[in-house]
């Protein structure tokens, strides 16, 4: 970590978002599939947060009848999954059942 780097993350600190993502959980899976989908660093936290928002998502639009996002987020969720690297086989079993994938 860099001095810029670590100067930046105390001017934006993260208190500053944490209301806006509970209240609108959607905004931070948008940000975090951005920034997997451009190939950006993502803590394995962050990876199996995304995958929890993911299928949260999906089991929404199940449940409300949204049949193309419900192929979305279920498309986006199998390739989390099929990412190795992302999470353990035991964490991500859970996860899916969990949400009843």
């Amino acid at each position: 970590v860099t001095d810029s780097q670590r100067d930046d993350a105390y001017k934006y600190p993260i208190s500053l978002f944490s209301n806006a993502f509970q209240e609108n959980p959607k905004l931070l899976r948008l940000i975090l599939s951005h920034c997997r989908r451009n190939n950006c660093a993502l803590t394995p936290m962050l990876r199996r947060t995304l995958l929890e928002l993911t299928l949260d998502e999906w089991s929404s639009a199940k449940r409300t009848g949204d049949s193309h996002v419900e192929r979305t987020r279920h498309m986006e969720a199998m390739m989390m999954l099929s990412d190795h690297h992302d999470m353990g086989d035991y964490e991500a079993l859970v996860i899916v059942q969990a949400a009843e994938f």
